[in-house]
C-alpha cells in the first residue's frame, strides 16, 4: 500500500512539474507599428492624418515575421476618459502575409487625441502580447482655395498655359489653427514628388495659410513638358511645431501645367 501512494505521489509532481501540453509551442511574437515620419518627410511613413473629405488618421504597422499563421489583427482605439485611457476593439483585420497592414480610421473628431494598438492572432487562436502603443491627434483640416495664377497665364480645357506664380493658399481656419504650414506637389498617378515647402510660422493676420511659386524658370524646372502628361496635385497640411503627433491634411486638389503654345 505504501508503495502504491509513493507511486503516485511521484506521478503527480512529475505531472505537475512538466510543461503545459495546452502551452502554444511557438508562441507569437510582437507585432511591431511602423514608426512615424515627421509630417515635414518627403516620404510619410506611420500613423498619421488622411487627406480625405472626413477627419480620418492612417494606422500602419509591419508585417509579422509569423505572418504565415496568422489569421487576423485585432486593432484597439483608445480615447483618454477622466485621466484614463479607455480602449475598445474596434476593427478585425485580415492578416496579409507579404506587406506591411493599414487601417484607415475613419469619422473621427478634431482636438481628441486617438491612441491605438495591435494584437496579433494565429489560425490557433493564440494571441499575441500587445504592440506598442501609437497616438495621433487631428488639427483642424485644411481647406483649400482654387490656384491663383499670374495675369499672362491661359487657362484652356484646364490647362494652365506659360505660368510665372502660382499662389497656393487655404481659406481662413476657424479654430485659429497654430502650426506649420506644407505645401505637397505630387506627379498625378506615380506620387512622384515634384515640390515641398515646409513654412514653419504660416499664420498671417488673415489667418490662412499662402505658399507661392514665382518665376517661369523655377516653374519650368519643376513642371517640364513630358510625355505622361503634365498632370499633378497639390496639398496643403498642417504640422504642430512642437508635437509629432498632431497635424492635418487637405484633399488634393489636381494641377496641370503646359509649356508653349
Amino acid at each position: 500500500m505504501k508503495y502504491v501512494i509513493l507511486i503516485s505521489l511521484l506521478c503527480w509532481v512529475c505531472t505537475s512539474c512538466s510543461p503545459n501540453n495546452s502551452a502554444d509551442p511557438d508562441p507569437l511574437e510582437k507585432p511591431t507599428m511602423v514608426t512615424r515620419s515627421l509630417e515635414t518627410a518627403e516620404i510619410e511613413k506611420g500613423i498619421d492624418a488622411l487627406p480625405s473629405p472626413s477627419n480620418d488618421i492612417v494606422v500602419m504597422w509591419h508585417k509579422h515575421p509569423q505572418s504565415i499563421n496568422l489569421e487576423k489583427y485585432i486593432l484597439y482605439r483608445g480615447e483618454e476618459i477622466s485621466n484614463q485611457i479607455i480602449f475598445t476593439n474596434i476593427f478585425d483585420i485580415e492578416a496579409n502575409f507579404n506587406l506591411d497592414t493599414l487601417h484607415e480610421d475613419k469619422g473621427l473628431s478634431v482636438g481628441t487625441m486617438y491612441y491605438y494598438y495591435i494584437v496579433a492572432v494565429d489560425e490557433n487562436n493564440n494571441r499575441s502580447i500587445p504592440s506598442d502603443t501609437v497616438k495621433y491627434q487631428l488639427l483642424e483640416k485644411p481647406q483649400l482655395e482654387d490656384l491663383s495664377i499670374s495675369n499672362n497665364t491661359y487657362l484652356v480645357n484646364g490647362v494652365l498655359t506659360n505660368p510665372s506664380q502660382l499662389i497656393f493658399r487655404t481659406l481662413q481656419f476657424t479654430a485659429g489653427a497654430s502650426a506649420g504650414s506644407i505645401l505637397r506637389i505630387e506627379k498625378l498617378g506615380s506620387r512622384e514628388l515634384v515640390y515641398f515647402e515646409y513654412i514653419r510660422q504660416f499664420q498671417n493676420a488673415d489667418g490662412f495659410a499662402v505658399h507661392e511659386i514665382v518665376g517661369e524658370t523655377l516653374l519650368q524646372s519643376l513642371f517640364k513638358n513630358r510625355d505622361d502628361g503634365n498632370f499633378y496635385e497639390w496639398r496643403i497640411d498642417l504640422a504642430d511645431n512642437f508635437s509629432l503627433n498632431r497635424g492635418s491634411e487637405s484633399e488634393w486638389n489636381e494641377l496641370s501645367i503646359k509649356w508653349g503654345n
